[in-house]
């Protein structure tokens, strides 16, 4: 069912689309077919949001509020048939739009109830989710808000990469442990900040774990996160993309398009650009 919000959007449309419509001359016959039509407006919106039943009503009622015009002196009998036809519609679209959107919410049930083990205990479905210090990591926090913070049996393991090397890169292992201390508290910070904006926006603070890997020498992160993966105590994989051109891909690498392709789990990828930063004048 609507709620009370979705009922009152539903009446209201209906209502001025209605009034309009009494307020148009009866010999404007081309105008009453353009507001003939617009009547779909709240039946469509009832049956997406509401279903079979609230689309029904609100077919009744628009119903109610367009017999007066099947008694206009100056319509035609072809128009006459064509505000039969309309109405007829109205209910054909109530019954086919609003009866998918119920069969789509049982299948949601469905498989709901499904994911219950033989005590009836939710069995969790778990979300790899590659967080690498971007912006994009944070789009892709959204989109997790966006799709599964209502669903009760997923959890997610927020999992960072530190870099490997960095005894190449500096001269004496007391640089490169300072170093890759230094890079471990900033990952971990940023974790912190994605698993604090998932709990603030509704997410339960016991379905959120972190996770930083230390990989070994000479290991990618896309080594890490695949060998992560090949454990089989994940369903899908949530990362992000950043946009590089085929040359970098080239020389470089890409994570995310060697995750896709050799991940044992389906993965969701969000990709985008990076913020420049303004040119400052000198």
């Amino acid at each position: 069912m609507m709620s009370p919000k979705e009922w009152i959007v539903s009446f209201v449309m209906l209502g001025v689309v209605s009034i309009v419509h009494m307020l148009i001359p009866a010999q404007a016959l081309s105008l009453h077919t353009l507001l003939r039509v617009l009547y779909f407006i709240p039946v469509l919106y009832a049956s997406i949001q509401g279903g079979k039943r609230p689309a029904l009503i609100i077919s009744s009622v628009a119903l109610l509020l367009f017999l007066p015009h099947f008694f206009m002196a100056h319509a035609t009998a072809e128009f006459h048939v064509g505000n039969v036809t309309a109405i007829i519609l109205l209910f054909v679209v109530s019954f086919i739009v609003g009866g998918f959107r119920d069969t789509s919410r049982r299948s949601y049930q469905i498989v709901r109830h499904s994911r219950l083990d033989l005590t009836g205990i939710p069995i969790r479905m778990h979300v790899l989710f590659y967080v690498d210090e971007s912006d994009l990591s944070l789009l892709a926090a959204d989109w997790y808000l966006g799709f599964f913070k209502e669903i009760e049996f997923f959890r997610v393991t927020l999992f960072a990469v530190l870099p490997t090397g960095l005894e190449d890169v500096y001269e004496t292992e007391r640089e490169s442990t300072q170093k890759r201390d230094q890079l471990s508290s900033s990952k971990t910070a940023f974790l912190e900040r994605i698993r604090r904006k998932l709990v603030d926006n509704g997410v339960p603070e016991e379905d959120v774990w972190i996770r930083l890997a230390q990989p070994e020498r000479n290991q990618r992160a896309s080594d890490v996160v695949l060998g992560e993966l090949q454990t089989l105590q994940y369903d899908f994989a949530l990362l992000p993309r950043h946009e590089i051109t085929k040359a970098q891909e080239f020389l470089f690498g890409d994570v995310a398009v060697r995750i896709v392709r050799e991940a044992p789990v389906p993965v969701v990828v969000i990709k985008g650009f990076e913020p420049k930063e303004e040119p400052q004048a000198l």
